[in-house]
């Protein structure tokens, strides 16, 4: 087993965002853990939802935007 570590953390603004979608807040979150980590090179990048999936609507709510 190798060492890992957490480098960087990201969050998205909460609440009432009728305006906004899942990959909204997931790049907006991403894009904070990125800034967060301070680093050029990145190797895996690992994300998570407190509603366990409530929210998501298929495999099209996690897929990579063009």
């Amino acid at each position: 087993m190798r060492d890992v570590a957490v480098i960087g953390v990201g969050l998205s603004k909460w609440g009432e965002l009728w305006d906004r979608g899942i990959r909204d807040l997931f790049t907006e979150a991403g894009t904070n853990a990125i800034d967060d980590a301070g680093v050029d090179k990145i190797e895996a990048i690992f994300g998570g939802c407190m509603t366990g999936g409530m929210s998501m609507n298929g495999p099209k709510a996690t897929a990579p935007t063009p």
